[in-house]
């Protein structure tokens, strides 16, 4: 019972799909939330701590039982449904979308200081935020690692994608937008997203977005939103590591 109470409060979404009888179904919902009373949703601090004024100075560091580094960057983004939903899915693309992406090319293919890199967007967490997680090569030094990342963010201020770029950007965000769609459960975790800040009907012009998104657009994402002053900084890394990152301060990093 507790764990309905937690499930249908008002700030919660609740999505069916399938062959149901929507009568039966909505008739089961009022029984398991009779007698609840709706709860106005509390701002969480952590969403005041991580939007677009936050200033991390220190690397946050977790040391752990591996063998490798992993370092984690989070900027502010978009939330499901907004004007910059389409613009962020092509910037998560171009950035790390495959082989030839602006991140795996260099980090992986030519510098070699990364092994591996993934950049995904997540729409609620702290008002919306994009994370680039990568993990370093064996026999790099961290740091070297963790300032060509850097550099390459602050190339996306003084190199804007290409005509190229951008139409690839857009292709596999089609792609990926419509594989969301082939299955069931796939559609019914994506439309919740978008249901979830009220906004669902804009789910299903999402393709046209894409297609009309223009080098302005993609301009402004990156000048609002990858600045360093708004930038999240993690380190996870073997036990008795942690030291070297003890005075490293992230404004120094992109000075």
């Amino acid at each position: 019972l507790e764990f309905r109470r937690v499930l249908f409060r008002s700030n919660a979404s609740l999505v069916l799909l399938g062959d149901i009888d929507h009568i039966q179904a909505l008739r089961l919902v009022e029984k398991l939330t009779e007698g609840m009373h709706l709860e106005e949703p509390k701002q969480s601090e952590m969403l005041l701590d991580g939007g677009l004024n936050s200033r991390q100075k220190k690397i946050r560091v977790l040391e752990q039982d591996v063998d490798i580094f992993r370092l984690s960057l989070s900027f502010p983004s978009n939330v499901s449904g907004d004007s910059w939903e389409a613009v962020s899915a092509v910037v998560e693309e171009v950035l790390t979308g495959g082989r030839s992406s602006r991140l795996v090319q260099s980090l992986r293919e030519e510098l070699q200081v990364a092994q591996s890199l993934n950049l995904f967007s997540d729409s609620h967490l702290l008002g919306g935020r994009q994370i680039i997680e990568i993990e370093v090569s064996e026999d790099v030094d961290p740091r070297d690692a963790l300032r060509h990342v850097i550099n390459q963010i602050r190339d996306l201020h003084a190199r804007p994608f290409s005509k190229k770029e951008l139409e690839q950007g857009q292709t596999r965000a089609l792609a990926s937008h419509l594989f969301d769609q082939e299955r069931l459960e796939n559609l019914g975790y994506s439309f919740a997203q978008w249901l979830s800040v009220s906004k669902p009907l804009g789910y299903f012009s999402f393709d046209q977005a894409l297609k009309e998104l223009d080098f302005d657009s993609v301009t402004e994402f990156v000048k609002k939103f990858y600045q360093p002053e708004s930038m999240t900084l993690g380190v996870s890394c073997p036990k008795g590591e942690g030291k070297m990152f003890q005075n490293l301060e992230i404004a120094a990093l992109w000075s």
